[in-house]
């Protein structure tokens, strides 16, 4: 009866790791050469990415006294609460308060109905954690204002400003490690790319 066994190619697999083993250690001043540009390259584009801290507040929204608006009204209400945070006079104040300028509190601000909810986001990234709580305070202390005259709905305090000590985003660190990680995958590709272009020049 014949065999069904199919052939057993880890000897191939093998051969085909020690060539490449083989390639790079031949190849090596291009391995080292592009690890070296990359690395640092990418190094000094993380060491430059400016550092941001975040500050939030959350302020949702309900029927005023005696309203019997439904969900769905006051959710539509409530769409206007985001675009007054972000008008001109809300981002001058803020600037005002943190210290920045207009330019970069519009950068950093987030201000947006959550979805599914009738809660609103204020979001505000600066270069310092004071800052940006004294951006988002300002832009927290705004939506309270201008909820007073409106007879609809009813702005309520969720979550007080508040700012992190720790810098958003993605810490540098891993930044760092994965520009190590590139750097040497792809400075082996090079090496093995190098070496195939050498062979067949030789052949």
């Amino acid at each position: 009866m014949a065999s069904s066994e199919a052939p057993d190619r880890r000897g191939d697999d093998d051969t085909g790791l020690v060539a490449a083993a083989r390639a790079v250690r031949r190849q090596w001043i291009a391995l080292v050469a592009t690890f070296v540009v990359l690395a640092v390259g990418g190094g000094a584009y993380v060491a430059l990415l400016p550092v941001q801290y975040q500050a939030t507040a959350v302020v949702s929204f309900v029927p005023s006294a005696g309203d019997s608006s439904g969900r769905d009204l006051v959710a539509l209400l409530a769409q206007r609460y985001p675009e007054i945070v972000a008008s001109t006079d809300s981002v001058k104040q803020a600037a005002t308060a943190s210290g920045l300028s207009e330019s970069e509190v519009q950068a950093g601000l987030s201000a947006a109905i959550q979805p599914g909810s009738l809660n609103m986001l204020l979001t505000v990234k600066a270069p310092t954690p004071e800052q940006a709580d004294a951006a988002v305070d300002s832009l927290y202390k705004t939506t309270l204002k201008a909820n007073e005259g409106d007879t609809n709905i009813k702005a309520v305090a969720v979550s007080a400003p508040s700012a992190s000590s720790t810098p958003a985003g993605v810490p540098k660190k891993i930044l760092y490690a994965a520009v190590v990680l590139l750097a040497a995958m792809v400075a082996v590709v090079v090496a093995l790319i190098v070496d195939q272009f050498r062979s067949e020049g030789r052949g």
